[in-house]
């Protein structure tokens, strides 16, 4: 019966790790699109300020001759990359 608790305990303690895990990475996401949006309309000063509000660290910025702007954001152990532009 103790075997069977002790797995049922673990199991759940899994769960909730992965749980985190997901919610970060999703949170991550999001912080990475709205930081590449900021980019794209606004300028990198107003993306630092997007990231530093919802918690997450930009890594990287890239904006190419094109104007397609590519951020990789940081939130707590997840990363996330999004991309943005204003072309047609």
């Amino acid at each position: 019966m103790i075997g069977v608790v002790a797995v049922s305990l673990s199991c759940a303690l899994s769960l909730v790790g992965l749980d985190v895990h997901l919610n970060q990475s999703a949170g991550a996401q999001t912080v990475a699109d709205a930081v590449a949006l900021a980019v794209v309309n606004f300028s990198a000063d107003a993306a630092h300020e997007v990231a530093d509000r919802n918690d997450g660290v930009i890594e990287t910025i890239n904006i190419s001759e094109m104007g397609v702007v590519t951020v990789t954001v940081r939130v707590g152990d997840a990363l996330a990359t999004a991309t943005a532009s204003d072309l047609p």
